[in-house]
């Protein structure tokens, strides 16, 4: 396979989608989706990629910068959900930097009926909250648990009279939480951007970020760790042609199946970790069951991309 030429990680399950470093989010045939895997890595990771990348990777036998394949002009996945990958890459760097990730310091409480209803179901909701940073809260009952000011009562899209009659939402909510939808949280996500929410940043930092490429700020990002994982969700494994493993790290990429394959290898003074995932798998739930695109809907980016935003 291509992933196991440029010695990088395969990973398969949505339960290691957030150690991701790089993320295929299309392919020629695919188109990009807002699927769970994809709204976890994007909350992680700045580099959202398309295929070409791995091909000419596994064609040049190692792992490539990604400036020239950042995932940034597919205007009609940004039209259909209603945002800008490139802001959406800057937004998550900065969300990182500044909160630990876009929900960070958040706590969520899900009401009944939300999960599995034209939604991921309630493992999902918690991968892709704790990817952005946030904490799920169980039960409203115990006040001492979560602030009401910095809790978010999650209900359906529209909301229902019996979730907003659920035990203790009425009172949390006259405390200063807020209620909100399932169409938040994902436009929220795919965004990167705290809507509806009075969020205080730093509007100097702001002013700069938004002077600087993203591709600037993506290779940035990556040169900040030694660890770099990728994550790619497909409908069928890539083949490579040429099977001698490269120098690079470890590769995620989700298919049809559980199966992973990992690999490492040593670049430069320490150990780089590359896994890589596809989100465009039509199989399981990889494709939109679990995300409507019906509904409203981080990686460090290379200089040459990053002069695209200015």
């Amino acid at each position: 396979q291509m992933i196991e030429t440029i010695g990088a990680e395969f990973i398969d399950s949505i339960k290691e989608a957030h150690t991701a470093t790089h993320v295929i989010a299309k392919d020629d045939k695919t188109k990009l989706r807002r699927t769970p895997k994809l709204l976890i890595c994007i909350c992680k990771v700045s580099k959202i990629l398309s295929m070409e990348w791995l091909e000419q990777s596994a064609k040049e036998q190692r792992i490539l910068d990604t400036d020239d394949f950042l995932l940034l002009d597919d205007r009609e996945a940004e039209e259909r959900y209603g945002f800008s990958m490139k802001e959406t890459i800057r937004n998550g760097i900065l969300a990182r930097r500044k909160r630990g990730g876009v929900l960070g310091g958040w706590c969520i409480y899900i009401c009944s009926g939300v999960a599995g209803n034209k939604a991921p179901n309630m493992k999902e909701f918690q991968f892709i909250i704790d990817a952005a940073g946030g904490r799920v809260v169980r039960s409203l009952s115990n006040s001492n648990s979560f602030d009401p000011l910095k809790t978010i009562v999650l209900t359906s899209e529209p909301s229902t009279k019996s979730q907003l009659k659920e035990r203790g939402v009425s009172k949390v909510h006259s405390q200063g939480a807020k209620i909100l939808s399932t169409a938040w949280l994902f436009h929220t996500i795919i965004t990167q951007n705290l809507f509806d929410i009075d969020v205080k940043e730093d509007a100097v930092e702001d002013a700069r970020m938004n002077s600087v490429q993203v591709s600037d700020l993506v290779r940035c990002n990556s040169e900040q760790s030694l660890t770099s994982t990728i994550s790619v969700m497909s409908a069928s494994p890539p083949v490579h042609k040429n099977g001698g493993p490269l120098r690079g790290g470890n590769v995620l990429v989700q298919t049809n199946g559980e199966d992973s394959v990992r690999s490492s290898s040593n670049r430069g003074s320490g150990m780089l970790s590359t896994s890589i995932c596809a989100t465009f798998s039509t199989m399981g739930f990889s494709t939109d069951r679990g995300v409507d695109s019906s509904m409203t809907s981080t990686l460090p980016l290379p200089p040459s991309t990053l002069s695209e935003l200015q």
